[in-house]
């Protein structure tokens, strides 16, 4: 049974600005403005890399596009509910159950991820780069991927319970997810940030302004942990320097390399002018969610491998993977993308599963469209879901042999 509080109503403005809306353009943003720096300023692109400022206002009007997109997909479905219902939705107040079923499926979670973690050492990502090295395709990546987004799930959990340690659980939980830091992973800190942002926005415990006011005071030191792993990664620790412009060079380089593919797209008027491969999509969405098991080579059988080429530094800019998909037409596909958000914001009013699945979504899945394409962040909503309803099971199977085990020791205490 749900644990609930006294719910409030929220206010218009809390309609109009909902999480996952104020995220995606807050991500849009981050990715979109050191385009705009570099091109309107005499500084130098800091990567080797050919980068075609001239194709910076297609760029800006496809990024304009998606968030009108994004934004009149959000606000029309909750309009719609709101009408159709005839009542202002009210704030979540759901939180999740934190008792003994959930503490044993973390914990052999937990043990799982380090299991992941340790068999990637042979494949020598904790030296070099994975997609330096080729190690970022194959079962022991996948494995490992899967089991790092669980347990940012699990920190969602935990978080958004009543559990007088939530706050410790959850640092726990996401101190040792900072294992993928390691490996190169090294926004993993900002995603688990936002993750909390975006419950504690849902629970009414911050405000906007609250967000605007404190959000330079986290934001800073987290870059400087990311330019710090940057620099490890790099082998680059003798040219330690805390300026400004250092510090933000990570983001500056995620944004123009994930630019890449877009500015590639952008620049091939037989892809913007078509109208799409929709069932190419749909099959590269069966393909890509299927075990590995079942299909040991499933990346070389991706319509979208045909496109790799576009993206030389790995990073696949989501607008540019939705142009290649679905032609003139792409828009629609963020504008989906929207309303299924507020579907799954109206829903976590009333269950603290929807709410986890939200909150990952608004935090994790949102950032990977910025530079994962399109098959990577549905792929990863398919695994939130499927382990939620694993979760779902196996605390019912648990529950049910607690159950039993004490009618049990009360029929037995009873007996004569």
């Amino acid at each position: 049974m749900n644990r609930t509080e006294k719910a409030t109503p929220l206010q218009l403005s809390e309609i109009i600005l909902s999480p996952h809306l104020l995220i995606f353009w807050f991500y849009n943003l981050l990715y979109l403005f050191p385009l705009l720096a570099l091109a309107f300023s005499e500084v130098q692109a800091p990567t080797s890399r050919t980068f075609d400022v001239s194709v910076l206002s297609a760029a800006c009007y496809v990024y304009a596009t998606g968030l009108v997109a994004f934004t009149a997909g959000t606000l029309l479905f909750l309009f719609v509910q709101i009408i159709r219902t005839r009542r202002v939705p009210m704030r979540s107040n759901q939180y999740a159950e934190f008792a003994t079923p959930e503490k044993i499926i973390i914990f052999l979670l937990a043990i799982i991820y380090i299991a992941s973690k340790i068999a990637l050492i042979p494949l020598g990502v904790y030296q070099e780069y994975a997609f330096d090295t080729g190690s970022m395709t194959g079962g022991a990546w996948s494995f490992s991927t899967v089991y790092s987004e669980a347990m940012l799930l699990a920190s969602i959990l935990v978080l958004s319970s009543k559990s007088p340690h939530k706050v410790f659980g959850f640092l726990a939980i996401s101190l040792l997810n900072g294992i993928n830091l390691l490996h190169g992973s090294r926004f993993v800190f900002v995603i688990n940030v936002m993750a909390a942002v975006v419950l504690l926005y849902m629970r009414g415990i911050i405000t906007l302004r609250n967000i605007l006011l404190y959000a330079p005071m986290i934001f800073i030191p987290l870059l400087v942990l990311v330019y710090l792993v940057f620099l490890s990664r790099s082998g680059s620790f003798s040219d330690l320097d805390f300026s400004l412009a250092t510090i933000l060079s990570p983001i500056v380089l995620e944004s123009l390399l994930s630019q890449l593919s877009l500015q590639n797209v952008l620049n091939s008027p037989d892809l913007l002018n078509s109208t799409g491969s929709i069932w190419n999509f749909l099959g590269d969405v069966i393909i890509n969610t299927a075990p590995r098991f079942i299909l040991p080579d499933k990346d070389s059988q991706l319509y979208f491998a045909n496109f790799d080429y576009m993206s030389p530094a790995g990073a696949f800019n989501g607008y540019a993977s939705s142009i290649i998909y679905f032609g003139v037409f792409w828009p629609a596909f963020y504008f989906i993308l929207g309303t299924v958000a507020s579907f799954a914001y109206w829903k976590a009013r009333a269950s603290y599963w929807w709410t986890i699945w939200y909150v990952y979504f608004s935090a994790d899945v949102l950032f990977r469209f910025m530079r994962d394409g399109s098959l990577i962040p549905i792929k990863m909503l398919i695994n939130a879901a499927e382990f939620l309803w694993i979760l779902i099971i196996v605390r019912a199977v648990l529950r049910g042999v607690k159950l039993k085990y004490d009618l049990s020791s009360k029929q037995t205490r009873s007996a004569p």
